[in-house]
């Protein structure tokens, strides 16, 4: 990996909401907390896409790829803010299985 490549500055962050006591009614509300803060990134949108019925645009997506160094807490339980984005993590690949680096697929929906 090269340093060079990562130029951008993410946060990662964890859902820390408490499932064992739900509200009232039963629901559990997402609260995240920041685990990597100003972590140097390469950041990648690959894809975008849009949703549409009736002809009526009902979302619209893209699809990023995001390189850091390797960090043994980042899952798809987590995810990324960079750039006023957040960025949904659908997979996390160690590259070459080495513990060196991470490739981490993303969505961000608009």
């Amino acid at each position: 990996m090269q340093a060079g490549k990562l130029r951008h500055r993410i946060t990662v962050q964890a859902n820390t909401a408490n499932r064992e006591t739900p509200a009232a009614d039963g629901t559990v509300t997402a609260a995240w907390s920041a685990i990597h803060t100003g972590r140097p990134a390469e950041v990648l949108a690959v894809s975008g896409g849009e949703t549409l019925r009736g002809g009526i645009q009902l979302a619209a997506t893209t699809n990023h790829t995001v390189r850091v160094r390797y960090a043994a807490d980042i899952s798809p339980e987590t995810r990324i803010l960079w750039n006023g984005l957040t960025l949904g993590i659908t997979h996390v690949h160690d590259v070459d299985g080495r513990r060196r680096e991470l490739l981490i697929e993303c969505v961000a929906a608009k």
